[in-house]
C-alpha cells in the first residue's frame, strides 16, 4: 500500500491526477469543504483556495486523506472513513487498503486533535499542539468536520454515479449516525465498528468533570494506536453531547438510519455496550442493521476488546472473516 496522500492520487503512478472515470478535479475537494451552521443546518460557502487538500490552516487543517483505485479501474463506490476517539487516523488504513481492493474510492477524515488536524503553534512540538487542539474541541466542531467530509464524498459519488458508503469506528460512528438521524446526511450503506451509540454505564462517571475541558485522562490503549497520551474532558464532553442528541432523535425513527448497515462489536467491549447495541438494532429505527459479534483471536494484540480496526487488534483469522463480510455487504449493493 502506497503512503496516504492528502490529494487525489492515481494509485498506479502515485501522482496527483484527475480521475478518467469521474473527471472530478482535485480542487473539488477544496470547494466542498465547509462548516455546518450554528443551528446544525448546512450553509453554502464560496470555494476558498486556501482549503486545497494538503494545506493546513486554522480554518481547514490537514484533515483529509484521499485514495482512489488505479486509472484502469472502474469505481464501485465512494467511502467516507472516520476513526475513533483518540485513535491515530492512520490505524484505519488497513480498512482503507481493503476498500481500495474492492475498487472503492476512499476519503479518510481526521478529526480535530488527531493526526495532522491540529492548530500549529510557534515553538510547540506537533504532539503538544495536537493535544492543545484536542483540549479545545467541542461536538459542534467535530460535527461540522464530519458534515464537510460527507459533502465532499456525496459530490464525488454523484459525479461518478456510484453509491456512497460509510465505514466508521467508535466516535466516528456516533458523529455520522447523529448527522444521519438529523436528516443532514444519508449513506447507501454503512459499516460500523464498535460505534459509540450505546456506552457502558461506568463510562459516564466522567460526566460531572466535563466543566474542566482541559483535564486530560490518561489513555489505557497501546501507544501504537493512541493519537495522544490521554483524552481531555473536552472530548468526553463532546461524546456525551453527541449521545444525548442521538437519543433525542431516535424515537422519530429517522430515515437516515434505515439503511443496510453491518454492525461489528466485541461482546466484551470495555467501552461500547454490546447489549445496548443489540437492543438498539432491534428497534424500528435500525431495523436494517445486522449485528455481528467479533470474537478476537487469543493471540490478538492488544487484548483491548474495543479495538477491532486491524489484523493486529483482532487476529488474522478474525480479520479475514470481517473483510469477507464487508465485501459481501458493500459489493452486494455496488
Amino acid at each position: 500500500m502506497t503512503p496516504t496522500t492528502h490529494h487525489p492520487v492515481d494509485q498506479s503512478t502515485d501522482r496527483p491526477a484527475d480521475s478518467p472515470k469521474t473527471g472530478f478535479p482535485p480542487r473539488l475537494l477544496a470547494s466542498s469543504w465547509g462548516q455546518a451552521s450554528p443551528r446544525g443546518r448546512p450553509r453554502k460557502q464560496r470555494p476558498d483556495p486556501r482549503l486545497e487538500p494538503g494545506h493546513s490552516s486554522p480554518e481547514a487543517p490537514c484533515a483529509l486523506a484521499w485514495r482512489q483505485p488505479g486509472a484502469d479501474r472502474a469505481w464501485r463506490g465512494v467511502v467516507l472513513v472516520i476513526h475513533g476517539l483518540n485513535l491515530k487516523p492512520e490505524r484505519m488504513d488497513g480498512l482503507v487498503a481493503e476498500l481500495l481492493a474492492m475498487d472503492m474510492a476512499v476519503l479518510r477524515l481526521s478529526l480535530r486533535g488527531h493526526g495532522r488536524n491540529y492548530v500549529p503553534r510557534p515553538g510547540w512540538s506537533p504532539a503538544r499542539a495536537r493535544l492543545a487542539s484536542f483540549q479545545a474541541v467541542n461536538y459542534g466542531l467535530w460535527r461540522a468536520e464530519t458534515y464537510a467530509a460527507f459533502c465532499i464524498c456525496r459530490n464525488v459519488s454523484q459525479m461518478a454515479h456510484v453509491p456512497l458508503y460509510l465505514v466508521a469506528f467508535s466516535l466516528g460512528g456516533l458523529l455520522a449516525c447523529e448527522l444521519a438521524a438529523s436528516g443532514l446526511v444519508r449513506f447507501d450503506g454503512m459499516v460500523l465498528l464498535a460505534p459509540a451509540l450505546r456506552i457502558r454505564s461506568w463510562c459516564r462517571i466522567l460526566q460531572p468533570v466535563t466543566p474542566f475541558p482541559k483535564l486530560v485522562i490518561p489513555s489505557l490503549s497501546p501507544p501504537y494506536y493512541r493519537a495522544n497520551p490521554g483524552t481531555p474532558m473536552a472530548a468526553y464532553g463532546a461524546l456525551y453531547q453527541g449521545l444525548a442528541r442521538l437519543d433525542r432523535l431516535l424515537p422519530g425513527n429517522p430515515p437516515g438510519l434505515q439503511v443496510p448497515t453491518l454492525l461489528w462489536v466485541d461482546p466484551d467491549d470495555e467501552f461500547v455496550s454490546y447489549r445496548g447495541l443489540r437492543a438498539l438494532q432491534a428497534t424500528s429505527a435500525c431495523r436494517r442493521w445486522k449485528l455481528v459479534p467479533v470474537q478476537k483471536s487469543a493471540r490478538a494484540f492488544p487484548a483491548y476488546h474495543h479495538l477491532i480496526v486491524d489484523p493486529a487488534a483482532v487476529g488474522g483469522a478474525t480479520w479475514t472473516a470481517m473483510v469477507a463480510q464487508m465485501r459481501a455487504h458493500l459489493l452486494g449493493r455496488a
